[in-house]
């Protein structure tokens, strides 16, 4: 619980809408810049009841003739996006997914494509969540300040208990509430934080379900300081033991104690972290070959076998699904190993 969290007051607004323009204007300032179109022949209607709480959006919207919406880039914002009554589907960088009322919903990824096709008398409840605000929740989770957004898998199931289904429909629940106090607003966003980052497949859940660190001596600290400051360089476990000051023999030993595995492994699972953030980003000019001698790694061919056990998918396929629609998508995040 934060300070601030005493003013986590429910804002509701409703917006009528049958002015195209209108309705775009609405849904830029919600979902980023966006396009919508009426379905064919039909004439353009849709209703939305926003409620705004600190850094959450709940939008439900109703669309009785139907529509497509497009957002070239989803910026600044995580969408969980899901049916109310009938059904929707569309394409999210390229991966096709589908709504359906209590049984399938959606995960939406900062700085990726999002299309949705929307039948008539369809609704539809979203939820966009800032980056900062979830990106800060992973990092009091685990330690870990991400070094680019999280990408999800795109299937959200709400059937399963332990996850986000039945804290998203508490949550919203709550919220239609004629009243409600800021404090238990503040337990349910981050206990849906929560239920996000720990019951739904990103590209860092093996941080999530690594076990907690136990203490560990300075000389440990300070290796692991030096790890995470010099990571994306070409150094060696030498380097490492230079900059602690300790016997190779001792920080293996302390390493091994505290974490389970030595300096260079620590070393080695952090590098493909690095890579994966790099390819997932997608820069221009970036080419796995490259990732993979800025990295230090030796073998591009072994890299590659390593990297698709971690990650349950090839760097060529990461780096295609961070430009958009032309090629594939993340389709799982590492296990823990």
């Amino acid at each position: 619980m934060r300070k601030t969290d005493v003013w986590l007051v429910p804002e509701r607004r409703v917006h009528h809408m049958a002015d195209l323009e209108e309705a775009r204007a609405v849904f830029s300032g919600i979902y980023s810049e966006s396009k919508l179109e009426p379905s064919r022949g039909l004439a353009f209607s849709c209703e939305l009841k926003v409620i705004t709480c600190g850094s959450i959006h709940f939008v439900h919207g109703i669309w009785p003739t139907g529509g497509r919406c497009t957002i070239p880039r989803v910026l600044g914002r995580y969408l969980i996006t899901g049916a109310l009554h009938g059904k929707a589907h569309g394409l999210h960088a390229n991966e096709p997914y589908e709504l359906e009322p209590e049984r399938r919903s959606a995960v939406l990824s900062p700085e990726r494509p999002v299309t949705l096709e929307c039948p008539p008398a369809y609704q539809g409840r979203s939820v966009a969540l800032e980056r900062a605000t979830l990106e800060s929740h992973f990092t009091a989770l685990t330690g870990r300040e991400l070094r680019g957004p999280l990408v999800f898998d795109v299937a959200l199931d709400l059937t399963s208990v332990a996850g986000v289904g039945p804290i998203l429909k508490l949550f919203a629940e709550g919220l239609e509430l004629p009243s409600i106090s800021s404090f238990l607003v503040a337990s349910l966003r981050d206990a849906l934080l929560t239920a996000l980052l720990t019951g739904t497949r990103h590209s860092a859940s093996s941080l999530l379900e690594a076990p907690p660190r136990r203490a560990a001596p300075a000389s440990v600290r300070r290796a692991e300081e030096f790890i995470e400051a010099h990571a994306g360089e070409p150094i060696s476990l030498a380097d490492i033991v230079a900059a602690v000051g300790v016997p190779e023999r001792s920080l293996r030993a302390a390493f091994i104690a505290a974490r389970g595995m030595p300096p260079g492994a620590f070393l080695r699972r952090r590098r493909f972290e690095i890579a994966r953030q790099r390819l997932l980003a997608g820069a221009p000019g970036t080419t796995v070959a490259g990732v993979v001698a800025s990295l230090g790694f030796v073998s591009g061919g072994r890299f590659s076998v390593e990297y698709k056990k971690l990650f349950d998918e090839s760097p060529s396929d990461t780096l295609a699904a961070s430009r958009g629609p032309a090629g594939p998508t993340t389709k799982r995040s590492p296990s823990a190993r």
